[in-house]
């Protein structure tokens, strides 16, 4: 058995502090840190993922959770997949959950069980929305000179309302890439951010699930007909 957690760079030294009351073992290539918790291989790499093998390696991971303090904030992340495709969906996923309880979850484009994870996505996140695009309505909002990044704005700013508005109020918004035209000024824009925090992170796998399960390999005419 495994499990797996990431963790900022930022938050690496509380959690090596931690790992360093344990049984320490000789670090492989790409590790920081490996140490032997209750028979459970930890090893702790410089990307900020933890990887626990063992059989109690839920234990374990529950141990590390509990027992390192790095907060616990309400975040209500965003990312996209699809932009860059000619073909199918574009598909924006907004999650609205607690750090602690996602820290599963990293880039989609990284993790191969992504049912797996979207499973864990549904059960542990506060609430979540996807919305997706297939290539007619794509076509339609773009001949009316309306960008990809306008579309993708509009969505986040629907998202970002609806949660205020049934009462949830996010310590952080944090969408995953460059500043887009949104209305709200609380949104903080993150490169990579879909690798470094987690409710962004599980974003991104809800999006990718759903460009996915859709299937669809219907061309966008207006593909690079204007710039977004």
């Amino acid at each position: 058995m495994q499990a797996v957690l990431n963790y900022k760079k930022q938050e690496l030294p509380v959690l090596r502090a931690f790992l360093q009351k344990f049984d320490q073992q000789p670090p492989q290539q790409f590790e920081v840190l490996r140490c032997r918790i209750q028979a459970c291989s930890v090893a702790l790499f410089a990307s900020g993922k933890l990887l626990i093998q063992g059989t109690n390696a839920e234990k374990v991971k529950k141990l590390v959770l509990d027992s390192v303090s790095l907060g616990n904030e309400l975040v209500l992340g965003f990312d996209e997949t699809g932009r860059g495709e000619d073909f199918g969906d574009f598909c924006i996923a907004g999650v609205l959950g607690k750090t602690k309880e996602l820290r599963e979850l990293r880039d989609s484009k990284k993790i191969s069980n992504l049912q797996a994870k979207k499973k864990i996505v549904e059960k542990k996140c506060v609430s979540s929305v996807v919305v997706c695009y297939p290539a007619p309505a794509i076509d339609a909002l773009r001949e009316k000179g309306i960008t990809l990044n306008q579309i993708e704005a509009d969505v986040i700013d629907w998202i970002t309302d609806f949660f205020v508005q049934v009462g949830f109020k996010p310590d952080q918004i944090i969408l995953d890439g460059n500043p887009l035209p949104v209305q709200s000024k609380q949104i903080v824009f993150l490169p990579k951010a879909d690798d470094i925090e987690p409710v962004v992170g599980a974003a991104s796998v809800l999006a990718k699930c759903a460009r996915e399960e859709s299937g669809s390999q219907e061309k966008r005419k207006t593909w690079k007909q204007k710039k977004d």
